[in-house]
């Protein structure tokens, strides 16, 4: 897995993306605040898969608070992209849906506008074109006789740094939804090469592979913004302190207006195998 890269410019970080874990995660982050007025916190993401496709919408709580962020109903979010305007619908409370039919398109600008009653917000993200994956393979782990490492093969791009999130499904069930499992990097350590890259460790808690099984590997290329706010969330998360330390500092937002939360645009390649 990713501990066995030894090269110490590595910048790969097993954590998991934002506040309800990154496309699909099922755990949730809350951007909490402490002595302040609430705030709007904002998830949304667009990717060019035809599912996933959403905007979430909340307001931020203290620090303190044994409450879940109470989310905002009524909003009016509209998604632009040169002369083309989609307005999302409400499908649950606080929760914006694109159509069914909407699939992102890279290369491409979107912006995102939320409105609410006492405020109108806005966030702006490049969709860059997908890299594409060659393949993925398993091998025993180097270290652990009981555990497996999974590998993605594909050529980084010269002369530009990139960045990538990892998302690992066996037969079906995504097994990166926790916010320490899910693993992102940049292309510093491999910058224009053709990667065999370590990206993940099966343990004993996903259940060895067995013959017949499937892993499909999905790689997102994020935007160099989206990847430091994924930093940034690993080490607000990381905080350590009892109930008299400070609280972390905020995690960056490319929202306007001093809202919270990310508007992340990604483009995706998969890669699959059968055991």
């Amino acid at each position: 897995m990713i501990s066995s890269i030894k090269n110490n410019k590595a910048t790969l970080v097993i954590a998991a993306t934002v506040m309800i874990a990154m496309m699909a995660c099922s755990e949730k982050i809350d951007l909490e605040l402490d002595g302040m007025e609430p705030r709007l916190v904002i998830d949304a993401r667009i990717t060019d898969l035809s599912e996933g496709n959403r905007v979430l919408i909340t307001k931020s709580t203290g620090y303190n608070a044994g409450n879940p962020p109470p989310p905002i109903t009524g909003a009016v979010v509209r998604l632009s992209a040169g002369k083309s305007m989609w307005q999302l619908k409400e499908t649950e409370t606080g929760e914006y849906m694109l159509p069914g039919y909407f699939r992102g398109e890279a290369p491409n600008v979107y912006t995102i506008e939320v409105e609410t009653d006492e405020e109108t917000v806005y966030a702006v993200s490049e969709m860059k074109e997908a890299i594409q994956l060659d393949s993925i393979t398993v091998r025993p782990h180097p270290w652990f006789s009981d555990r497996q490492e999974l590998l993605v093969h594909f050529q980084d791009p010269p002369g530009q740094l990139n960045y990538y999130l990892w998302k690992v499904y066996k037969n079906g069930v995504l097994l990166t939804d926790t916010m320490r499992r899910v693993p992102f990097a940049d292309s510093e350590i491999f910058s224009g090469q053709y990667v065999r890259f370590p990206v993940y460790m099966l343990q004993s808690e996903d259940s060895i592979l067995n013959p017949g099984d499937t892993i499909r590997v999905d790689q997102y290329r994020i935007t160099e913004e989206y990847f430091n706010f994924l930093v940034a969330t690993r080490r607000n998360r990381g905080a350590a302190g009892g109930p008299f330390v400070g609280p972390p500092a905020n995690i960056p937002s490319n929202f306007s207006n001093n809202a919270l939360g990310f508007f992340m645009t990604a483009s995706v390649s998969s890669s699959s195998l059968t055991i």
